[in-house]
């Protein structure tokens, strides 16, 4: 059975540069730029687990979970996705979903690979 490698990792933060973030969005829309700004803001400084997949030939990192101490930030970072991506855009509304267990995101929340600093390896990846 297929089982992909799972990392413990963090972000590289001073690869995030403005150039960098720009590149990430699809029009010049200041409010998408400061949503992107905020998502990676909530997520600097903090570990989180990630997995490496065969399917997209190990060129991302995709979300696997986080420790529930970070849970708050996680949230406030994920919000701030969802306004970058045209989903949620009422912070008090998204909280209470978070907070009742019932967000559902749309998709895999992706990272490229060199801007995670990998700290642990918590499993290599299973072929089969």
């Amino acid at each position: 059975m297929y089982r992909p490698k799972v990392v413990k990792g963090n972000l590289k933060s001073d690869v995030l540069t403005d150039e960098r973030l720009k590149k990430m969005i699809t029009s010049e829309d200041d409010n998408e730029l400061e949503a992107l700004r905020q998502f990676y803001k909530y997520l600097e400084g903090i570990e989180f687990y990630l997995s490496l997949w065969d399917y997209d030939k190990h060129e991302s990192y995709h979300m696997h979970t986080w420790d529930m101490k970070d849970d708050e930030k996680f949230m406030n970072a994920i919000f701030h996705m969802e306004k970058f991506m045209g989903g949620y855009s009422d912070f008090e509304e998204f909280k209470e979903i978070w907070k009742l267990g019932e967000y559902e995101p749309d998709g895999v929340l992706c990272f490229d690979l060199d801007i995670i600093e990998v700290l642990e390896v918590i499993c290599e990846e299973v072929e089969g």
